[in-house]
């Protein structure tokens, strides 16, 4: 018996959302065709008692893009729904580092070509098929100029129990999408990044910083006042202004990028309110 676990990542229904969010016409490609996604999974079958990672990749036509977990200030992000065979269990979506996309005055978090979104999935030890499938659903907001709703599902048989190991091609990918997570918020304390509030403006310090730029998580009761103007600054503290309703939010988080001599570290920052 398969049952369902899905995993919702747009607090709006996708496709009706999308007619507001930029010009359409007949002669532009299908948002189905500019997207395509696809599955993996890291040791390449599920042992019962263990967590595997299952990989869920979006290619992306060149020049175009999709959103990360905050879309910014326009677009979408992806909304994925997984079909999990009985004693499979899905947890939170881990997502790669974005792009910083500035156009027109607005600020976007952004994907291009591709981008591999990884998902633990906890086996009961109870599990004891032969074989299961995964089947995932995918929506998409697609953008260039104009901005396209699309949609695509894949599948994936999997031996359970019996050690397989992925293509090279999806292994490759799944340790880049590793690799390009932020790193957990201990490491940054580690690394000396502190916080403090003044008022209702957060202030996060970098010791040896050269630019440091801030990607807030959402869905978020109280967002940034302006993470256009603020969220990006030369030197190594950074202002982040947040309008009164900020006194009563227990936690404001999201990724902090440090750059420096040697390049840019991301890390998860997870700070208490004021």
């Amino acid at each position: 018996m398969i049952t369902q676990s899905v995993i919702t990542l747009a607090a709006a229904t996708l496709m009706s959302s999308a007619a507001g969010v930029g010009p359409f016409s007949m002669s532009e490609p299908s948002g189905d065709d500019l997207v395509t996604v696809s599955l993996a999974l890291e040791h390449g079958t599920l042992r019962p008692g263990e967590t595997e990672t299952l990989a869920v990749t979006f290619d992306i036509e060149p020049a175009w893009h999709i959103y990360w977990r905050n879309s910014g200030d326009t677009g979408l992000p992806p909304l994925v729904t997984l079909d999990l065979p009985d004693g499979v269990e899905a947890g939170a979506i881990q997502w790669p580092t974005p792009q910083w996309y500035e156009h027109g005055g607005l600020l976007d978090f952004i994907y291009e070509r591709q981008v591999t979104l990884l998902i633990p999935l906890t086996v009961d030890e109870s599990l004891n098929e032969s074989t299961v499938a995964i089947n995932v659903a995918a929506d998409w907001l697609v953008c260039q100029e104009a901005c396209l709703p699309g949609a695509g599902s894949a599948s994936l048989s999997v031996v359970v129990g019996q050690p397989q190991s992925p293509n090279s091609e999806a292994a490759q990918r799944i340790a880049q999408a590793r690799s390009s997570l932020p790193q957990p918020h201990e490491n940054a304390k580690r690394a000396g990044v502190r916080h403090q509030w003044d008022g209702t403006t957060l202030v996060m310090h970098a010791p040896n910083a050269q630019r440091l730029r801030f990607f807030p998580y959402a869905p978020q009761r109280v967002p940034p006042n302006d993470t256009l103007r603020d969220g990006a600054i030369e030197g190594d503290r950074i202002r982040i202004e947040f309008d009164d309703r900020i006194r009563s939010h227990e936690q404001v988080a999201g990724v902090l990028e440090v750059q420096s001599e040697t390049g840019s570290t991301f890390y998860d920052v997870q700070w208490p309110g004021p």
